[in-house]
């Protein structure tokens, strides 16, 4: 066996269905589970137990594990209905600043044209070249600012990336336009209680 397309062939018909079966109730079940724990650790975070800030690392890896989710959402895998794919990879676009209509096309544009320069889009972004744009990397501060800007490219009617098909763009503005929306109401909550602050960003 060479790669994982002979591994796949050799599977038998029945098999590989099993496999690629979809479901709501199980995809439901794992959401559950994962949305739980975010809301477990941000109610502890909240209460301010004893050592709290020690969870913000945890809370954070919580949250940024929704991209895993969003990311299978653009290829409809986590539920049979596709509705439901769609809304879920919606509201987890929301909680990590990714828009999820805009990242749907920029993903498959991907897988479409992987490693190909010029028609992959990943590969457009710079790769970091030295230690210190490295430690940028991973702080995570670029990927952020990036998804900020982003959000309001497309607020703004302003964002033309060639993956991106002419008539889904009114899609992708409008759901940026609610996206900020809903974060200048996120925003406002800090002028009574700085909870969302802590628990979310």
């Amino acid at each position: 066996m060479r790669d994982h397309r002979d591994f796949l062939t050799a599977l038998p018909a029945d098999r590989k269905t099993a496999l690629t079966e979809t479901s709501d109730r199980a995809g439901l079940r794992h959401l559950a589970g994962h949305a739980g724990l975010i809301l477990i650790v941000g109610a502890l975070i909240a209460a301010r137990v004893p050592l709290w800030p020690l969870l913000l690392p945890v809370q954070g890896v919580l949250i940024v594990f929704l991209f895993t989710l969003e990311h299978e959402c653009t290829h409809r895998t986590p539920f049979r209905s596709q509705a439901l794919s769609d809304w879920v990879g919606r509201a987890c676009g929301l909680a990590i600043l990714l828009p999820f209509e805009w990242f749907r096309y920029f993903h498959l544009a991907h897988h479409r044209f992987t490693n190909i320069p010029g028609k992959d889009p990943e590969l457009d972004s710079a790769k970091p070249a030295t230690p210190g744009e490295w430690l940028a990397h991973v702080s995570g501060l670029p990927l952020w600012w990036g998804n900020l800007r982003l959000i309001l490219r497309l607020v703004a009617g302003r964002e033309r990336a060639a993956c991106l098909p002419e008539r889904a763009l009114p899609r992708m503005e409008r759901e940026a336009r609610i996206m900020l929306a809903l974060y200048a109401l996120a925003a406002l909550s800090f002028l009574w209680s700085q909870v969302l602050f802590w628990v979310w960003l």
